[in-house]
């Protein structure tokens, strides 16, 4: 059984930078069933694109890490 350490430390930024774009797509997503403008969400989340990346990347590799545990467990 891995570690979360050891989990942590094979991540890629390509790991990241996926997450980052599920993400993302999902805001996208949910803004345009909520107001039906893209404009207004394309322009806001290419705004705080860089805040995301930096502010929510430990969470989002904590998700990955958590992810990769429950699949070595299955």
């Amino acid at each position: 059984m891995k570690t979360t350490e050891q989990i942590r430390s094979e991540l890629t930024e390509s790991d990241y930078l996926q997450v980052l774009e599920v993400t993302k797509n999902f805001l996208l997503d949910y803004g345009l069933g909520k107001s039906g403008d893209y404009d207004v969400w394309k322009s806001a989340l290419v705004s705080v694109q860089s805040i995301l990346s930096e502010r929510l990347r430990p969470y989002l590799l904590d998700m990955v890490v958590s992810a990769r545990q429950q699949e070595l467990e299955d």
